[in-house]
């Protein structure tokens, strides 16, 4: 993923992007706690995606 990300520090970012992936998989697949669970998918999107666009800009 580090290739895609243009950026000195572009393997903590795409770790970091890696890391809020996991999260959102094991919270939203496997505990089934709350919100990430019950959400539909296009709004877990929105709202992250200015996050992982803001990691993968330089």
């Amino acid at each position: 993923m580090e290739e895609a990300v243009p950026a000195a520090d572009a393997d903590l970012r795409a770790g970091l992007i890696g890391a809020i992936m996991t999260g959102v998989v094991v919270d939203r697949y496997l505990l089934k706690l709350g919100a990430v669970a019950d959400a539909p998918a296009e709004d877990i999107l929105a709202l992250l995606r200015p996050c992982f666009e803001s990691l993968t800009r330089d």
